[in-house]
């Protein structure tokens, strides 16, 4: 609901393989089916506004941080974001 809500660009990147560092393939509450259930109703409920990425990636690959930066790279481009100068 608050992502149809908004008023701006939203972008959701869904790492497919995982959300939290316990999760990862071998860890202790990896629980690969029960994620894939978890990725399927994010992306049947996702609203018409926001641009959904599936990234085959876990959310602490290198990847997924890439990506997530990539999009910023992209909202400053556009002059959605304001480009921040640092000393």
């Amino acid at each position: 609901g608050k992502l149809a809500a908004a008023v701006g660009p939203v972008t959701l990147i869904l790492p497919t393989l995982g959300g939290h560092e316990w999760d990862r393939p071998g860890g202790p509450l990896a629980d690969p089916s029960g994620h894939a259930r978890f990725c399927a109703a994010l992306r049947s409920g996702c609203p018409d506004n926001v641009r959904l990425i599936d990234l085959a990636a876990h959310i602490n690959d290198p990847a997924f941080h890439d990506a997530a930066l990539g999009q910023i790279d992209d909202w400053i481009a556009a002059g959605v974001l304001p480009a921040v100068n640092t000393p």
